[in-house]
C-alpha cells in the first residue's frame, strides 16, 4: 500500500512539473522596474558629476514616480533643491521623510539634519538651531549637527553658546582645539567687559591666554581690559608684543598704541620704539607704512624719507 502511494505521489510530482515548465511564465516585471530604475539613478548621478542640477533633478523624480519607497532618491533631491536654492522644496522633500512610517531612525535622523542645512541654506537660522539641537538630542555622536551649531552661534555673536557647542563638539570629535576655545574666551571677555563686568572679564581673558598664550586675539582683549582698568603703561606694552608677533597688522594695533602712548605724555618713546621695531622687521610694508603715518603728524619732511625707505625695501 505504501509502495502504491509513493508511486502515485511520484506520477503527481512529475506531471506538476509538466504542467508548470510548458505553463509557467515567471513575473520578471519587479526585475526590469529595478533595471530601469537603476539606469534612471544612473543618468541623475551623471549629471550631478557634469553640475546639471536641473537634468539631474528631472532623472530622479522620474524615478521616484516609478517607486516611492526609495527614500535615498528623496535624499538626492532635496540636497539638489537646496544646492539651487529651491529651499522650499528641499524642505518639503525632507519633511516628507520624517512623515514617512517606514523611515528607520538612522535615516529619520539624516532627514532631519538635512532639514536643519535647508533652514540655514534659506536663512532660516532659528529652525536651523533647532533641527541641529533635534539631532543631537537622538544622537549626542553626530559632528555634523555638533558642528553645525557652533558655526550658527558664532554667527549670532552668542560666544557663551558657541563656546559650550565646542566643548561639545570636542568630546565628540576627541580633539581638542584650544586655539578656538581661547578665540571664542576671549570674545566672552570682551562682551563682559563692555558691560562693566571687569572681574568676570578678567577671568574669562586668564583662561583665554591659558589656552593659547601666543594668540594676538586674547592678548589683544587682555590690552584692552588693561588700559580700561587704569592699567595703561601695561596694556601699551601688551600691545608692543603683538605688534612685534605680527608687525604686518601695524595699522590695526598702532591706534590703539598711539592713544595710549598720548595718555602716558610718552609719544616720543612710542616713536623710539616703532623706529627699534622697523629696524628688526625692515620687510614689513605695513610696519613702515603706519610707521610713517604716524610720524607725519609731527613731522611731514621725515614721514617722506620713511616712505621711500618703504618703497626702497619692497
Amino acid at each position: 500500500m505504501s509502495i502504491l502511494l509513493l508511486v502515485c505521489v511520484g506520477a503527481g510530482v512529475l506531471v506538476l512539473g509538466v504542467l508548470l515548465g510548458r505553463y509557467y511564465v515567471p513575473d520578471t516585471r519587479p526585475l526590469r522596474r529595478a533595471a530601469k530604475e537603476g539606469a534612471m539613478y544612473i543618468r541623475g548621478l551623471n549629471h550631478v558629476l557634469a553640475r546639471n542640477n536641473d537634468a539631474a533633478i528631472a532623472e530622479l523624480t522620474r524615478a521616484v514616480s516609478e517607486n516611492t519607497g526609495t527614500v535615498e532618491t528623496y535624499f538626492a533631491l532635496g540636497v539638489l533643491f537646496r544646492e539651487r536654492g529651491e529651499h522650499e522644496r528641499a524642505v518639503r522633500v525632507h519633511q516628507s521623510i520624517l512623515v514617512r512610517a517606514d523611515v528607520n531612525r538612522r535615516l529619520r535622523l539624516e532627514a532631519r539634519f538635512q532639514l536643519g542645512l535647508d533652514f540655514e541654506a534659506a536663512g532660516f537660522l532659528r529652525r536651523a538651531r533647532k533641527a541641529f539641537e533635534e539631532v543631537l538630542e537622538n544622537s549626542p555622536k553626530h559632528v555634523g549637527a555638533a558642528e553645525k551649531l557652533l558655526s550658527l552661534h558664532e554667527a549670532d555673536g552668542d560666544w557663551e553658546r558657541a563656546w559650550k557647542a565646542l566643548r561639545r563638539l570636542e568630546k565628540v570629535t576627541k580633539k581638542r582645539d584650544e586655539v578656538h576655545a581661547s578665540h571664542l574666551l576671549a570674545e566672552m571677555g570682551l562682551v563682559a567687559m563692555e558691560a562693566g563686568e571687569l572681574g568676570l572679564a578678567k577671568k574669562h581673558l586668564r583662561h583665554a591666554i591659558g589656552a593659547h598664550p601666543e594668540g594676538l586675539h586674547p592678548r589683544h582683549a587682555r590690552a584692552l581690559w588693561l588700559r580700561r582698568a587704569g592699567k595703561t603703561r601695561a596694556a601699551a606694552e601688551l600691545w608692543l608684543e603683538c605688534l612685534g608677533a605680527a608687525p604686518d597688522l601695524a595699522a590695526y594695533f598702532l591706534p590703539h598704541l598711539e592713544s595710549a602712548f598720548e595718555e602716558l605724555g610718552d609719544l616720543d618713546g612710542l616713536a623710539r620704539r616703532l623706529d627699534t621695531l622697523s629696524a628688526e622687521r625692515p620687510e614689513s610694508a605695513q610696519l613702515g607704512l603706519a610707521r610713517a603715518r604716524f610720524v607725519g603728524r609731527r613731522d611731514p619732511a621725515r614721514a617722506l624719507e620713511l616712505l621711500r625707505q618703504v618703497i626702497a625695501n619692497a
